[in-house]
């Protein structure tokens, strides 16, 4: 690996905050990457909205156990939690894909090193999206389950 020291900031001389990135075969030290307070707002909000989608499904995990542990398991209640956790799942994917993407966008434009190129590299993980569509495929066969419990009752 090269390191390659920070670029003095011509502008602020003084700051001594930096930003490491790491890169396949380089690392590379920048002074002020997230400069202004705007990008810097920009970067905890997004932070922010993906901690609440985390706790969100959280949340609706726990209801899910709780309702299995009572014994409720064909209920169209068990299905919409897992249909809502499949969606958010989904989201959650191409909202870090989006994000990730936007981050390479700002690295490319302002990290200028010679004769290397910034490439991107896709952070969202494949299987919060197969997760998603995994319990979103289940939700539904809960609902076959729901539908074929209520049929059974009204034979007997």
């Amino acid at each position: 690996r090269v390191l390659l020291s920070h670029v003095p900031d011509f502008k602020n001389r003084g700051i001594t905050r930096t930003n490491m990135i790491e890169m396949e075969k380089v690392k590379v030290q920048v002074d002020n990457l997230l400069e202004s307070p705007a990008k810097k707002a920009l970067f905890i909000a997004f932070g922010i909205i993906g901690a609440i989608l985390y706790i969100w499904v959280f949340v609706l995990a726990y209801k899910i156990l709780r309702s299995v542990r009572r014994g409720d398991v064909f209920v169209s209640r068990l299905s919409r939690y897992m249909h809502r956790i499949g969606w958010i799942l989904l989201g959650v994917y191409f909202y870090m894909t989006i994000g990730s993407y936007c981050w390479y966008l700002y690295l490319k434009s302002t990290i200028h090193v010679a004769q290397y190129n910034i490439v991107y590299h896709n952070e969202a993980s494949i299987f919060l999206m197969i997760l998603g569509f995994f319990l979103l495929i289940v939700s539904q066969i809960i609902l076959l389950g729901k539908d074929l419990k209520d049929e059974q009752e009204l034979t007997i």
